[in-house]
Formats: structure tokens, sequence, C-alpha cells
């Protein structure tokens, strides 16, 4: 059986960095929320620094919650003393474009505050349907971030030599810039490590997949299957 699997993530995750004390005056009253620059690529980890600032009720913040665009991606518990903390917010597949990064610092019994800053996800991934398939399966494909409209082609490329061993026409982008294809990958080629491709025509997008067959050219990676016959993600792939 020759199986294929995926790490990449489907929700956005919150990893804490942890706390810190800061003096009254050190970011204002009103609390700040702030992201780095420019546009953040997708499924990499950016920080967020958030300071809930002078509670106006005079009631402690509590805790922080995350979201993107409305919808909840973790929390963070504040001790009395607290009030700022640091935290890595990982962006997924469905937060590629310009979003909302909000943190709600709230109380159990006083009034919550709102802090909000606006990110730019880079499109980077492409997204299969399933976590695992045999040789000669129809796998769908999905991707963000392309022109509306533009044609999109599929490259399968060995990572060692840089030499394409499958490509094909995928049709065109939708009107809001998403990508869904069904393809067949090709499996009667060279052991080793290898990146899916995705490109749009006019915009030179590109959004991979890696994964390797039958065996890594990594050292130290190898295949359980002693037929050489498995294809997966290396255990440090995207």
């Amino acid at each position: 059986m020759k199986i294929f699997r995926t790490a990449v993530a489907l929700v956005a995750s919150v990893t804490l960095l942890g706390g810190s004390i800061l003096p009254a005056a050190a970011e204002g009253e009103n609390g700040s929320l702030s992201v780095p620059g420019g546009a953040l690529p997708q499924a990499t980890s950016f920080t967020a620094k958030v300071d809930c600032g002078v509670p106006a009720d005079g009631v402690a913040f509590s805790k922080v919650v995350f979201s993107i665009d409305d919808k909840r991606i973790g929390e963070k518990k504040l001790a009395p003393a607290d009030r700022a903390v640091d935290v890595a917010v990982t962006p997924s597949f469905e937060h590629v474009g310009k979003k909302t990064l909000k943190a709600t610092c709230a109380s159990y019994h006083g009034k919550s505050r709102v802090l909000s800053a606006e990110v730019e996800i880079e499109p980077q991934l492409l997204l299969p349907d399933r976590s695992t398939w045999k040789s000669g399966d129809s796998v769908r494909l999905r991707g963000l971030g392309f022109q509306a409209g533009e044609k999109v082609q599929m490259s399968l490329v060995r990572v060692a030599d840089g030499k394409v061993y499958q490509t094909l026409d995928a049709g065109v982008a939708s009107p809001t810039g998403a990508f869904d294809f069904t393809m067949v990958i090709r499996s009667d080629v060279p052991k080793g490590d290898y990146e899916l491709i995705a490109t749009g025509a006019s915009s030179g997008v590109k959004l991979k997949m890696k994964f390797y067959w039958g065996h890594s050219d990594k050292a130290g990676m190898k295949t359980t299957d002693k037929a050489g016959k498995r294809a997966k993600l290396p255990s440090t792939g995207v």
C-alpha cells in the first residue's frame, strides 16, 4: 500500500510565549495589540503583543481571548497582577488574505476590552482533502491567493535534481482567487523528496505541498515499508 500523509493544520493555533508585568504607563490605559508589518506567511507563526491596559472599572482582567475575523482560536489566563502577554499565532488555510486579529481582555465581573489589529496572510500551501491515499486515487487539492480567473498549472518536482515529473493545466482560479483541482499524483517516479506546486500564470503565486516517495533524501529518514513503496511527509516537512 502506498500512503501519503500530511501535517497541514486545518485551524489556527495559538502558542503562548508567556506573560509579563508592565509599568502602569508603559502602553497607556487603553491597552494595545501589535503585530509584525507586511505580509505574513501562512502556516508560519508570528508574535502578537498584547497589553490589556488599565481596567476602566478597576476589576482586573482574568484572561485574553484571541480570534481572527471573530472566530475564536485560543485564550490565555492572566494572573491578577498581569496585564500583558506575547503569543505566537499560526494562521492556517482559512485565514489567507486580509483579516482582523482581535484580543479581548475579559474579567469575571468587570467590563471587557477589545483590541484589534489588521493582518495580511500570504498564501503558501496546497491543502489536500484527505490525510492518506493509495496510488491511483484521485486527490482534491485546494489553495487561496491567486488572481481572479487566472490560469493555474500544477507541477510535480523532485527536490534532488529539480526535474519536473508531471505537469498539468489545472484550470482557472475562481472570482475570489480560490483554486480547486482533483488529480492523480504520479507514483512511478524515483524515490526521494518531492514538491507539488500550483503556479498562477499571471500573479506568479506558488502554493506547495511537500512529501517523499519510498524514502526521504535526508539522512536518517527512512520509510518503514520494506518494499519501499510508501509515500509520506518528512517529519520536518510543512
